[in-house]
């Protein structure tokens, strides 16, 4: 509450005091303020309350769609040459907000950004900043096509709070370069939300959109931006399980429903599909997140129909999860792998030979059946020492090294502990503050 209301109190002193002239703010102050708001949008703190970070959010909003109305008016050439990266910045994290899983953020980014680039409802002339939007007038395009004749500039032609209206409209914008780190960024917390309706609607966008894009001339490298895009949302947002869960859930909806079933055959696998499995490994070891553990294990499970070397990276992985301190990861790695051993066996046990001449030897039909046998038989959720001794077993039929197995679940348990041993944040909690304070 205490940022939202000194945001509150920053537009209204912005407001009172005005932008250049002789008593107004400089060039110079306007920057400072314009990087509070920015910095404001930023903020997704959490309490029992929920996301108490979306009240700075909205007012940062309001507070950069004024400033930047206000500075448009400004005749200052000093300012006004600073303005247009200032412009643009703000709408990504605009645009970032109206595909995220907030209703009531989206609502209040859907009505600044139309505030900045101009409904055209009415056929007047855009706003001044609509010049120093990068791509307006596709932007405008996409966002507002359709909208009902008869309104006024200041109105609202959409209800952005609508899912099943604005996720079709956001997975447009990925296709403009400038804005599409930021949609992607967005959506993909709406995706891998809990919110039914906005999980629906983002996720059938983004699948339309995927489906379009393997389809056309350059959908290989439109899907492969796209992975380029998680690899750097990875970086960004190491261990940071607000997100992370999040992605692994888009990841695992993109491959579940074959949307990258085309690399599947490729040798080698194309470079920005390995950074992401690396990326998806690495975040694993540290983590005691069951749902993000399950999402890694079904994202993981996906991979093994590709070629080496993803599938020995994924397999050898699930094995790791075969053996993990957790009963309940151990037992749903367990039966995602005998899922995929019943219904896609062969990308298993063909090592890259003719399929058919494999089956004809026995010898690798008899393996499968061990696997099936071990994977159905154990219980995965026992003893760990008896789990992990029966997942040697299962090691050496799928001929996965032992050794390498054996350090990589001790590089995982040793990470585990470590992250619990790890300082908070020392402003991570209101609990901590009063402590602090003596009271």
């Amino acid at each position: 509450e205490t940022r939202r209301n000194a945001l509150t109190a920053l537009t209204e002193l912005v407001g009172t005091v005005g932008i250049g002239g002789a008593h107004g703010m400089s060039s110079g102050q306007v920057r400072i303020v314009y990087a509070a708001y920015l910095d404001a949008t930023k903020d997704y703190s959490v309490d029992k309350r929920g996301d108490v970070g979306s009240w700075s959010r909205l007012a940062a909003m309001q507070g950069l769609t004024d400033l930047i109305t206000a500075a448009c008016l400004v005749d200052d050439e000093d300012l006004r040459a600073g303005l247009g990266p200032l412009v643009g910045q703000s709408i990504c994290a605009m645009l970032k907000q109206l595909s995220e899983k907030l209703d009531n953020v989206r609502a209040a980014a859907g009505e600044h950004l139309e505030r900045l680039i101009g409904t055209g409802g009415d056929g007047s002339a855009p706003p001044p900043s609509a010049g120093l939007v990068p791509r307006c007038d596709e932007l405008r395009a996409i966002l507002l096509a359709g909208a009902p004749d008869g309104r006024q500039q200041a109105d609202v032609l959409w209800n952005w709070a609508l899912a099943y209206e604005t996720f079709p409209k956001m997975v447009k914008v990925m296709d403009l370069g400038e804005y599409h780190y930021h949609v992607v960024a967005g959506l993909v917390l709406s995706v891998g939300g809990l919110t039914e309706a906005v999980v629906k609607s983002s996720s059938g966008a983004l699948l339309a959109w995927a489906k379009h894009a393997s389809k056309g001339g350059d959908g290989g490298a439109r899907l492969e931006g796209l992975l380029a895009t998680f690899s750097r949302l990875f970086d960004e947002h190491r261990d940071a399980d607000r997100v992370i869960l999040p992605l692994l859930k888009t990841l695992e909806l993109l491959l579940v429903n074959g949307i990258y079933d085309g690399w599947a055959a490729s040798e080698p696998p194309p470079a920005p599909m390995v950074e992401v499995v690396s990326w998806v490994q690495r975040e694993s070891r540290r983590s005691t997140n069951v749902p993000k553990l399950f999402s890694t294990v079904n994202v993981l499970v996906s991979l093994l129909g590709h070629r080496d070397p993803l599938r020995r990276q994924a397999l050898q992985s699930m094995l790791v999860f075969l053996g993990h301190r957790f009963p309940r990861v151990r037992k749903h790695a367990a039966e995602q792998l005998y899922s995929k051993v019943l219904v896609d066996g062969d990308v298993l046990f063909n090592d890259g030979g003719d399929a058919a001449s494999a089956a004809a030897e026995g010898g690798e039909e008899k393996r499968r059946q061990d696997v099936e046998d071990l994977l159905c038989t154990v219980v995965w959720d026992a003893e760990l020492q008896y789990v992990r001794a029966q997942r040697a077993a299962l090691a050496k039929l799928l001929k996965v090294d032992i050794d390498a197995l054996a350090a990589e679940s001790a590089k995982t348990d040793t990470a585990a502990r470590s992250r619990k041993k790890e300082q908070q944040d020392e402003l991570a909690s209101y609990g901590h503050l009063v402590r602090e304070a003596g009271y």
